[in-house]
């Protein structure tokens, strides 16, 4: 079996050089040249070397096991901005030299995975009403990163990676502003974290702006007139009746967070509707986490704007980044 002082005599560099050249810190292999690194990786294909990762990880004292937290629900059904969530850290986990385990809530299995330490760090996808899993996971010190949501306040090493609602709201109560609009509703559901985030965003921006707001839960929509000139409307979500109302309003003022299914009828004006983008949550919400655990850094709150997707050469055809 080839070693790494194999690799070095026929290299003609240090033990120690070789270490540098296979590890996953940055800053070591950036002691080596270019050309010395080169040289190095070349002699080791020569030789058919294969790293031992299990010795590797011994030595680290890691597993190289990164843990996906989904809701129990999404064994039962998975909406499509989970699974681009999904689709975006599967795929910066392929780009790393971790491996991923996936758990649907605190099961057995996944407290097995903690207390035997075959998990160095967590991502987390989790609604709003799940105060007890937040406890359960409180309770860990393994670094981890929630998925469009901000951390729970008794998970103490956690950070987040969620949409910029913040920078949405502004810019299009700005634009509702230049149109002479003086009143805007919003349309929330009360057990998204997600809305409940942009409802107290929402009254302080309208606020700032000189603009009157009101909020309805979106079950109530019903009872709104969707036809009065000078105001408008932000959707948190859609369902039938509000694409159907809202195809035949006269007031087109209005603005919905959703996914690209919503319009798949083409019945709503497509510039008025915005997206997560959910696998650039997922991916930088995994480089945030490798970055905790390989570089010790604190954790972060980042957020990543919102997509708004249009139609394509005026096709009728929709084009997703998914």
């Amino acid at each position: 079996m080839v070693k790494l002082v194999d690799i070095a005599a026929a290299a003609h560099v240090s033990k120690a050089a070789v270490s540098y050249a296979f590890s996953s810190d940055p800053a070591k292999r950036g002691k080596l040249s270019a050309a010395t690194l080169e040289r190095i990786l070349q002699t080791a294909a020569d030789l058919d070397y294969t790293p031992s990762w299990t010795a590797r990880a011994l030595a680290r004292q890691r597993s190289y096991n990164i843990a996906l937290l989904l809701p129990e629900e999404c064994t039962r059904n998975m909406s499509g901005h989970y699974l681009g969530l999904f689709h975006g850290v599967s795929s910066a986990m392929a780009d790393s030299e971790y491996n991923l385990s996936v758990f649907f809530g605190c099961d057995r299995k996944f407290m097995q995975n903690v207390q035997h330490n075959r998990i160095d760090g967590l991502v987390v996808i989790a609604r709003r009403h799940q105060s007890a899993v937040f406890s359960m996971l409180g309770q860990l010190e393994h670094p981890m990163v929630f998925l469009n949501r901000t951390a729970p306040g008794e998970c103490g090493n956690a950070g987040s990676c969620r949409s910029d609602y913040r920078r949405w709201l502004e810019e299009i109560l700005l634009e509702f502003k230049a149109r002479q609009i003086k009143q805007c509703t919003l349309f929330y559901r009360e057990e998204r974290n997600s809305d409940q985030e942009i409802r107290q965003l929402f009254a302080g921006l309208c606020s700032d702006l000189g603009l009157k707001s009101s909020e309805l839960k979106r079950e109530n929509f019903g009872s709104f007139d969707v036809n009065s000139a000078d105001s408008a409307m932000v959707f948190c979500g859609s369902s039938p009746e509000i694409i159907d109302v809202l195809s035949r309003a006269k007031n087109d003022n209005y603005v919905m967070l959703s996914t690209p299914a919503t319009n798949r009828r083409g019945l709503l004006i497509q510039q008025n509707l915005y997206y997560h983008d959910s696998k650039n949550i997922g991916r930088a919400g995994v480089n945030m986490l490798l970055k905790m655990i390989d570089a010790h850094a604190a954790p972060e709150d980042l957020t990543i704007p919102l997509v708004q997707i249009r139609e394509a050469g005026g096709s009728g055809n929709l084009t997703f980044e998914f």
